[in-house]
Order: C-alpha cells, then structure tokens, then sequence
C-alpha cells in the first residue's frame, strides 16, 4: 500500500511539474527559514529538502538560533522537512512560483504526530537516497542504526596590528569542534586564545593582557550532558601611585557542570589575585551547588537550589569564609495568560543568616505581547559575610542576595520570529562585584565595581528581526551605579551597544560593539577613569568547496586616566587597530 501510495504521488509531482517547468524565469530557487517548538528554536534540527519531481533530496542543519540556509536548488517541488529525536517532524512545501522562500517549521512533541502525517513520512521514506535516509533514521532514532564518526566545526585566526609603534597588537585563535558518534552521542570542543603584547618588552616579559578558554562538552543522550570548562584571564595596570610597578590581574576558573533532565549540578573553582582592588588580596573559591524540579504540574511547578561555599582569602588574614545559600521557587498559573513566580532566598553563615522572598508574574496581553515584572527585598539581614562576586553584564546569579531588586519589561514577538524585548532592573547592591562588560570575544579586562550600598540602575533592550535575505540582532544597555553622601560622590555609567547581521546570498557578515565606560578613582577624589571602544568586524565567504572566510575590521579606542597598560594610547589619547585573520568551516 505504501509502495503504491509513493507510486502515486510521484506521477501526481510529475505531472504538476510538467506543467510548472515551462513558466520557471529562473534557474535556481533559494529557501531560508526557522525551526521552532512553540516559540523556542531548536538547533541542530536535520533539515532536507525532497524534489518529488526527481527523487532528490538536499540537506543541512539549523544553527543555535533555529535558523538555516539550504543550497541553491534547481527548480522544483519540494517537500521540506526538520526531523530531531524528540519531535514529530515537521513537513512544508514550495513550488517554482518565486525564486525567494522564507519557510517557518514548527516541531511538536512526537505525542501530538497526526495520522496523516505520519502517512506522509512513509511515503518520502520510500523515495529518499539510502545515505539521506540512514541519517533520517539516526535522527528519529539512534537505536535502529549506526552511523559513521562525522566532524564539524570552525577555526579562526585573527591579528590587529596598528600604525603607531607604542600602542599594543594583539592575536586570537579560536577553534570548535563537534563530533556525532554512534548511538546518539554527541561531542563538543570550545578552545580561545587570545593575547596582547607590549611592542617594547622583551620576548620574556609577560603579555599585557591575554586569556585562554577551554570547554569540554558531552551528551550521551537527550536528557544527560556534561560541560567542562577551564578559563584563564590576566592583564597589567597601574596601583594607585602611578609611579608604582605595574601589578597583575589574574583570574582562573574550572567549572564541571552536568544536566539530567532539567535537574544540575554544578562544582566551580574560581581564584584571583588582584581583582578586587577594594580588598587588594588573592582569594580562592569552591562552590559546590545543585538545583532540581520537585514538582511540576499542568498549572503549578516547584524547585529548589542549594549552593554551599567557602573562600579563603590570602596575603590579609588567611580567613576562610564558608556560606550556603538555600533557595525554593515555584510558579502557579492562574489562567494560561498570566502566571506567578514566587519563592524564598537564603544565605547562612558562620556570622549570621539573611532571608529575602522574592516574586515575579508574567502576563501574556495578546497572542504575541507579554509583560514581566519581578520583585525582592531583605527582610532579614543578620549578616553573614558577602563574598566579591564576578559577573559578567547581564548575567544573573542566584547567590546574590541583594537588598532589594525591581525589574519590569515586556517581550513582543511575530509569527515570522522576530522579537523585541526591552527591561528596566533598579538593584542596590550588598556586596562587592566586578562586572565584566563582554563575556565573548571582546575585551576581557574591561569592567568596574559595585560596591555595597550602590544603587545600579540597568536597562537592557534586544531585537531580532528576520528579513527576506539575512537577520538583524541587535542589542543595548545603559546603566549607572553608585551612592553619594556629605564625604564624597562616585559614580559609575556605561553603554554597550551590539549589531550582528548575515546577508545569506552574499555570505557576508557583520558584527559592530560599542562599549562606553566612567568610573571614579579607586584611590580618592579625581578626574574619572573613561574608556570608549569600538569594534568593527566583517567575514566573507570566499565560495570555495571548503567554506574559507576572510575578516577584516577595525578597532577604535580612547581612554582616559586608565591605569591598565593595555590602554597605550597615542598623544592625543586613542587608538586605532587593523584586523585581518581567516576562518574555516568544515
């Protein structure tokens, strides 16, 4: 009967294309689109397109964001399909009528498989090629077959040099790795480099700035996976005397982190000398922490986090600090609009202990527009000792206790998966934190302090819009940080600034970051320190059998009072950086 119903629908596409050839102005058709579930986009979705006509079938993979690009195909009927384990697969067409197809493909749980379309899948079953199949199968599911080591990834070397011999070049290399092996496991590799050298020192002297990262992935299957990661970060500055001898920043960190079906369990190690210049002492962290879901249910769910600590700070007191912090959260949906988030945060020390409830509600206005609002204060601070804390901007971390946070957004999103976010958070700070303003592959070494008793005050505002040839991501934040009183005023702001876009038919991308950043003198009453940097950078694809692209770009700097070294400037105080490097895709 299958054989039959592939039979026939093979002539009905013979037929229906014999027709359609003869008016097709082009020669070939381009298809871009999205897989999703629900308004989630799923990654590393099998996508392929069948031409009924002849029996062929073309095929990729959707990149984290859901996105993908299939080749060039000639003109045709296709059946496109997005298959991944877990899922029912979802399955759409296009005809030769426009050379221009945007297609957005929603996977459903495999549960919600209608019969007919189940029918379908059979049918494209009987006519895919015997590789294409066999990864099909693979897909849906790694049991009934083995499919040979595949390899994929991406390396990239860049070099910034400048036309002024005082100021600094710099060098990075960055190399991924992913491997799919028999029976559904799935390898990653993550490894960054990235260094600047000061022109006039020796070949011994340390590098101004440099970092290193390193991460290890594992899943073995849908539901477990394990991360390993190890970072290594320093860069030089100026001690409060300027005349003083240039000191090391220094951080490194080892994280090993595993995921069983929504529950964690995390054990990070993080040691630094010199990053928090209020407390000028090395210090070294071990935090073991876990969260797991308790109960989950059609309009209610709980969880709860545990976190245990302890940090030994060296070169003041030796002192070892330990704390634990218990936190339990759940949620109760009261229609399917609006939903409450509720829950209870706790530190407890050797010193004292501190609570704070916590609250947040999501309410869904219309179909595509959601509103959020969160709130958390201290009621109870007998207080245990705050450890400095390190974060990059944006990030959040559920350690921190702060004496009170508010927060109101809204989300829009369309059919078409563009998306528009914008959050408001008003935070005043009980600890001492280092916020990093880029936790990629901009400068690692900028950043400033928040100090206990800061008032930070943050927006952040994010958009994505799909058009008909490439995507636009951008995304903003401005913010400032501090306190005054009859001693003295400081005051931190900063602005950051993001642009990524790929033209598809072109292969050119773009990538543009601003980073703007005041912040008073650690040492007293002063001229602020200002940092500006911006960053320019664009990769194209050469169009050759191995995927070769060429980067270019241009780095523009100013700053003033800065004490890192690694803001050597020219007389008039800025900077400029060429960029050149390749990357490969295989």
């Amino acid at each position: 009967m299958r054989a039959l119903r592939a039979i026939a629908l093979g002539m009905f596409s013979l037929a229906v294309a014999a027709t359609a050839r003869p008016q097709v102005p082009f020669d070939v058709i381009q298809v871009l689109g999205s897989v999703t579930n629900a308004t989630r986009p799923i990654g590393n979705a099998l996508v392929i397109a069948f031409n009924v006509t002849d029996f062929t079938a073309t095929q990729t993979f959707s990149l984290n964001d859901g996105s993908f690009t299939l080749p060039p195909l000639s003109p045709g009927i296709y059946k496109i399909i997005a298959v991944k384990q877990g899922f029912a697969p979802a399955i759409t067409m296009v005809t030769p009528a426009r050379r221009d197809h945007k297609v957005a493909l929603r996977l459903q749980n495999q549960s919600a498989r209608r019969a007919d379309e189940n029918q379908e899948m059979w049918e494209i079953r009987a006519s895919l090629p015997a590789d294409v199949l066999r990864q099909l199968n693979m897909v849906l599911d790694p049991a009934i077959t083995v499919e040979p080591t595949r390899l994929r990834g991406a390396m990239s070397s860049m070099t910034g040099v400048t036309d002024q011999t005082t100021s600094q070049a710099f060098a990075q290399t960055a190399l991924e790795v992913r491997s799919q092996l028999p029976h559904g496991w799935q390898l990653g590799f993550n490894g960054n480099v990235h260094r600047v050298d000061d022109p006039d020192a020796l070949h011994s002297a340390p590098a101004v700035a440099e970092s290193a990262l390193m991460s290890f992935n594992l899943r073995p299957s849908t539901i477990d996976s394990y991360r390993l990661a190890s970072t290594r970060a320093s860069w030089l500055y100026h001690g409060p005397e300027a005349a003083s001898a240039p000191q090391q920043a220094d951080i490194r960190s080892h994280n090993f982190e595993w995921d069983h079906d929504g529950s964690r369990v995390q054990v990070r190690y993080l040691s630094q000398d010199n990053l928090f210049a209020a407390n000028n002492a090395g210090s070294a962290m071990v935090e073991v922490s876990g969260n797991t879901e308790l109960m989950h249910g059609d309009r209610s769910g709980l969880g709860v986090t545990l976190a245990v600590t302890q940090q030994n700070f060296r070169a003041v007191d030796n002192g070892t600090y330990r704390s634990a912090n218990l936190t339990a959260d759940a949620n109760y949906s009261f229609v399917p609009s609006f939903m409450v988030h509720y829950g209870l945060a706790s530190r407890m020390g050797m010193n004292g202990m501190e609570w704070s409830p916590r609250t947040a509600a999501e309410w869904k206005a219309t179909k595509n527009t959601s509103l959020i609002a969160s709130g958390e204060h201290k009621v109870v601070s007998n207080p245990a000792y705050a450890l400095p804390t390190l974060i990059a901007l944006g990030e959040s971390n559920a350690t921190l206790l702060p004496r009170y946070s508010y927060s109101l957004g809204i989300i829009t999103t369309d059919d078409a998966g563009s998306r528009v976010s914008a959050v408001a958070t008003v935070t005043s700070a009980d600890s001492l934190m280092r916020v990093m303003l880029s936790n990629g592959d901009g400068p690692f070494w900028d950043g400033f302090f928040v100090r206990p008793g800061d008032v930070r005050r943050d927006l952040r505002v994010g958009y994505r819009k799909d058009l008909r040839h490439f995507a636009v991501d951008i995304g903003a934040s401005a913010g400032d940080a501090g306190q005054g009183n009859d001693e003295r005023i400081h005051q931190t702001t900063y602005v950051t600034g993001d642009v990524q876009s790929t033209f598809h038919p072109t292969g050119t991308s773009l990538a543009v970051s601003y980073r703007q950043m005041e912040e008073p003198l650690l040492s007293g009453p002063g001229a602020p320190i200002r940092i500006e940097r911006f960053n320019l950078r664009m990769a194209q694809s050469l169009h050759l059998p191995l995927d070769v692209r060429v980067l270019v770009g241009l780095e523009l700097a100013r700053a003033t009072n800065s004490t890192l070294l690694v803001d050597a400037l020219s007389e008039d105080g800025g900077s400029r950086k060429y960029i050149g490097g390749l990357a490969v895709n295989f």
